[in-house]
């Protein structure tokens, strides 16, 4: 059985309906626990900081949160994953 070509006229709709989710996950994030919020207190705009939760330290720069008018600590590289497995 020969796959029908998607449409030249359907092609551009699908590909903005893709953006727009991606966009919408992209502009609602999950909240930040306390700690990251914590660790920039007494801090501004841009300086390091680091957050420790359980056995895990994150270190980052001190950031506006896009839902929040405080400073958080955002991480400087990706996103961490799950704890290590032990």
């Amino acid at each position: 059985m020969r796959k029908r070509p998607v449409s030249s006229k359907l092609f551009p709709l699908l590909v903005v309906a893709g953006l727009g989710t991606a966009t919408a996950a992209l502009a609602d994030p999950p909240p930040l626990p306390a700690e990251a919020f914590t660790a920039c207190e007494s801090k501004a705009e841009g300086d390091a900081c680091s957050v420790t939760m359980g056995d895990r330290t994150i270190t980052g720069t001190c950031a506006t949160h896009p839902k929040e008018t405080k400073l958080h600590c955002r991480p400087s590289g990706p996103p961490p994953g799950p704890p290590p497995s032990r």
